[in-house]
């Protein structure tokens, strides 16, 4: 499976989440870009609310079939936590324990935190 690089963030004209690349200005601005009918879109991100994709819908341990964003909150067989990117003594990753066994995205930090309460 090639690597997936993808973000997404929150609209800061209509609250909608945009999905694409991302480009963080100098003035730390950040957009999303795109493609649509051939044509190159942008829109402007809540910085805050941008996160890298984790694990692709087509991965084959992914049973969502959805794709797993950082900030996402999944449901597994250890309760419900927030995916993020995480330093375990010496290593580095995220949080994530992959298995065929029903993981569900239940919400992300943005619009449902009291779901990690």
């Amino acid at each position: 499976m090639e690597r997936q690089i993808k973000f997404r963030g929150k609209s800061t004209k209509t609250g909608k989440w945009i999905y694409g690349f991302l480009i963080i200005e100098e003035s730390a601005n950040s957009f999303i870009h795109w493609t649509e009918n051939d044509k190159m879109k942008a829109e402007n991100v809540i910085p805050e609310t941008v996160g890298q994709l984790v694990i692709p819908k087509d991965y084959e341990h992914n049973n969502t079939g959805m794709d797993i964003f950082e900030g996402d909150i999944v449901k597994d067989w250890n309760g419900q936590h927030e995916i993020k990117f995480e330093i375990f003594d010496d290593q580095q990753g995220y949080n994530l324990e992959l298995d065929d066994a029903g993981m569900e995205i239940i919400g992300n930090i943005y619009e449902n935190p009291e779901l990690l309460k």
